[in-house]
């Protein structure tokens, strides 16, 4: 295993005896990594008495995951989310005890900080453990060999990545959402549950309005103090008269002590800073207390919700992803606010079913149509010149459901499958529940895809139901399925290809695009027209290489906008790797996120894909203008690399030079099965400039033996004409584009 940059390169080198000797090595190791867990555990506990564990929750919060939206880096931030709310599952079940509470005048524990650092340490380690302990008995699974190991070891690896998966919806979206399910039931929100989504919103917003005037005037404090001792430190050092404890530290040492003691002094009581109670936080959201009490009632965690089995270890689901309130004598604490905007939904959704099934109906199918309709408008929003279609029933002589939506442009059709449903906690901690979710959520979702496509092998759209308008949009040349789920789905969905391991997948040809509204809302943010078509071609072959790993459907988007999303370089040569494993490609995209929420200090830009200009000038009026083929021609010359890039743009600059000389002008460039022609004609325009260009087209396939041929003509009416010949069925535009098998 290598790391390169971004990239981590696996690949296998041991002869068989070698891995049996590792494997058999790895597996002895577990009943030491569990000793070792519980030892780390047992000390945690112990930490947390010491320290008091409502103080040492409130002070790892208040330090731990700050970011500075100006400098944050994904990639170098090794501080989750995960790591605290883990810390708060083990505070739960002491908050039951009975712990001495400290008056005003009674200054912090003699450090505090240092304990809670031992306890953050602790977490770390912990997760360290439980993910070494995932790997081993991963290894343990593929021993057995078969079709249960493959399972065992599929839901292992899923167990691994669930336990730092976090905040996968940008601010903007979950509002969006939020706004988009509970508007229309504001007055039943009220009702049942004492305030409204805008309400609760505002509350979770409030939070750092409330912490930040008691927090920030100490910290300023502390900084002058620290900056005042620092230099009499120096002072010291430099005449000898430090006393002789700190005088035996390296100065590393020294200046760490001395933060330390200083910035004690800034954190003492760390819950009187942490603490939320309903009158602070309704009066700096703006709502009534009584709306806010009933907020904070819904969203806190009992000790009872700690169950010993399944959460004194770090897992996946657990209860402060569900509630992610601590509710002490005097208020709550909210050990990581970004957790609350994730549970909001889910949570205010489980009220309402446990409060009034009548109104809990009327949501969920209100709930399931927005879906559809979000998830099909956004992918026609990003499509210039498409049509769209929710919710279209068909039915054949042996088989019926529906299309939840169809999205039309040119010679592409999106056919949408959308879920509502969730994924629940248990399934997010590797339960059996896991397959049952999954199956409800993505599995039977690329089975109504599936059955769709049966259908029209047999029977055509009209048949089936279809109008004149979707029978074309079912006819278009690339087809390309995909299955939107309002739940969080990046453990499963990164991946498609793998969930085979866990739950019955169509064989099928085409994996379809599986992945979270959120990560779609993103998507089409950051990609629309011919990129976004040529990304989900890109995205496609991943799938059925199935070699490339990521962390989330952004990791994705963010290669493709960086460096195309293409990899055959990396299994190219004599001892290629057997799997390329993809970190963080994200920076960028929260960096503009951040921005956006006017987060950072200054504007910034939107992450686009480098190109150059006459190319991409060539695409955009490719989008406006949209003639017959536009797409395909648009997602043609972005398939190249850098270099076939940069030679459409020379061939542009000369075409369009050479053509205003003499009238007329062509150039060509051939890319492996498929040719390309660029042609600018001041003489023809119309039927008669279509005919020249087919012929032509013709003419290159027969002189280069290329089964494929585009050509991409101005005419004299300043419109262009897009060509398409394809002489073999077997190897047409969208096989080369999708790779697939002849």
């Amino acid at each position: 295993m290598e790391r390169h940059g971004r990239f981590i390169f696996m690949q296998t080198t041991a002869d068989e005896d070698a891995h049996d000797r590792f494997v058999t090595e790895s597996v002895a190791r577990i009943p030491a990594l569990r000793a070792q867990q519980e030892q780390r555990l047992a000390r945690l506990r112990e930490v947390l008495v010491q320290a008091g564990p409502a103080d040492c929750l409130a002070l790892a919060s208040l330090t731990y995951l700050h970011k500075d939206p100006d400098t944050y880096r994904e990639s170098e931030d090794d501080r989750s989310a995960a790591h605290i709310e883990f810390l708060a599952v083990q505070v739960l079940p002491l908050l039951d005890q009975p712990t001495p509470t400290p008056t005003p005048t009674e200054p912090a524990s003699e450090g505090l900080l240092l304990v809670v650092g031992e306890a953050l340490h602790l977490v770390r380690q912990l997760f360290e453990d439980t993910k070494e302990l995932l790997v081993l008995r991963s290894v343990e699974a593929a021993r057995r060999q078969g079709a249960s190991s493959e399972f065992e070891m599929y839901r292992l690896q899923a167990m691994s990545q669930a336990l730092s998966v976090r905040g996968t919806a940008f601010t903007e979206h979950t509002r969006f959402t939020l706004d988009g399910l509970f508007t229309p039931f504001d007055t039943d929100c009220r009702r049942i549950l004492g305030f409204t989504a805008n309400e609760a919103w505002s509350l979770l917003n409030a939070i750092p309005a409330v912490i930040e005037p008691r927090l920030r005037p100490r910290l300023n404090a502390a900084t002058d103090r620290y900056r005042d001792a620092e230099r009499d430190l120096n002072r010291l050092r430099r005449k000898r008269g430090l006393p002789p404890a700190l005088a035996a530290l390296t100065p590393t040492q020294q200046k760490a002590w001395l933060r330390e003691t200083v910035f004690s002094e800034a954190y003492r009581q760390p819950v009187s800073l942490a603490l939320l109670t309903a009158e602070a936080l309704a009066d700096a959201a703006g709502v009534s207390v009584q709306a806010c009490a009933a907020w904070l009632d819904l969203f806190h965690c009992p000790p009872s919700e700690y169950v010993e089995r399944f959460h004194h270890a770090p897992t996946g689901g657990h209860p402060l992803t569900r509630l992610p309130l601590l509710r002490l004598d005097t208020g709550y604490l909210a050990p990581v606010p970004s957790a609350l905007a994730e549970a909001l939904r889910p949570r205010m959704e489980d009220a309402i079913r446990d409060r009034d099934q009548a109104l809990w109906n009327r949501y969920e199918a209100h709930r399931g149509r927005w879906v559809e309709e979000t998830a099909t408008q956004r992918l026609q929003a990003a499509l210039p010149g498409s049509l769209r279609w929710v919710g279209i029933p068909w039915s054949g002589s042996a088989d019926s459901s529906d299309v939840d939506g169809l999205v039309h442009c040119d010679d592409l059709t999106l056919r949408i499958q959308a879920k509502a449903g969730r994924i629940s906690a248990p399934a997010r901690r590797g339960a059996p529940s896991m397959v049952e979710d999954v199956t409800a959520v993505v599995s039977d979702a690329m089975h109504q895809h599936s059955r769709l496509s049966d259908a029209l092998a047999d029977e055509t759209p009209a048949q089936l139901g279809f109008g004149a308008a979707q029978d074309a949009a079912l006819s278009a040349r690339l087809q390309i399925e995909v299955v939107v789920s309002l739940d969080d789905i990046t453990v499963w969905s990164t991946e498609t290809h793998k969930l085979r391991h866990l739950v019955a997948v169509p064989t099928v040809d085409q994996v379809p695009w599986v992945l979270s509204l959120a990560d779609l809302m993103a998507t089409t943010d950051l990609l629309s027209g011919t990129q976004l078509v040529h990304f989900l071609t890109r995205r496609q072959r991943l799938e059925r290489e199935g070699r490339i790993e990521a962390h989330d459907e952004l990791d994705w988007v963010g290669n493709y906008i960086f460096d195309g999303l293409f990899f055959d370089s990396f299994f190219e040569g004599s001892e290629p790797a057997d799997v390329v494993r993809l970190n963080s490609y994200t920076e960028a995209i929260d960096s503009w996120y951040f921005s956006r929420e006017g987060l950072t200090s200054h504007e910034i830009p939107k992450p686009t894909q480098p190109m150059p200009v006459e190319l991409g000038a060539l695409i955009a009026r490719l989008e406006v203008d949209r003639p017959p083929h536009w797409l395909t021609a648009g997602v043609m010359l972005l398939n190249g690399n850098d270099e076939s890039r940069q030679q459409v743009a020379r061939s542009l600059t000369h075409t369009s030079a050479r053509a205003r000389e003499v009238g007329w002008s062509n150039a060509s460039q051939a890319l492996g099965p498929y040719g390309i022609t660029l042609w600018v004609d001041h003489r023809y325009a119309g039927r008669t400039l279509s005919q020249l260009l087919t012929a032509y087209a013709d003419q290159k396939i027969a002189e280069l033996d290329r089964p494929n041929w585009l050509v991409i003509g101005l005419g004299a009416d300043g419109r262009l004409t897009v060509v398409v010949r394809e002489t073999d069925p077997d190897l047409t535009f969208v096989h080369v584009l999708l790779q697939r098998e002849r």
